[in-house]
């Protein structure tokens, strides 16, 4: 998720939580933290964000939404579908 963080302060924040985490020094260990600390060092999100927010960390089999997301997309099924404009939205969560 923190690959689609780019530019100004928010890539800034982002580096900085990156080096924290390979040191192993972060407090973030799970999605729902991540999300607690965007909130706090930037602030409430909208409704719309809070939703994509409860769809990324939806689980089912112990396994979070991103995990099958991404599973999805190394598929060949994934990759025929690349270039699909309808689902373009779906993609770039």
């Amino acid at each position: 998720m923190l690959s689609y963080v780019q530019g100004g302060i928010a890539e800034a924040w982002k580096d900085n939580l990156m080096d924290k985490l390979a040191k192993r020094e972060s407090e973030v260990e799970t999605v729902e933290q991540l999300f607690s600390k965007i909130r706090n060092d930037f602030g409430e999100t909208s409704e719309e964000e809070r939703k994509i927010e409860q769809l990324w960390t939806i689980e089912q089999g112990g396994r979070m939404c991103n995990e099958y997301v991404q599973e999805f997309k190394k598929s060949p099924g994934g990759a025929a579908t690349r270039n699909d404009p309808s689902l373009r939205n779906s993609r770039e969560s």
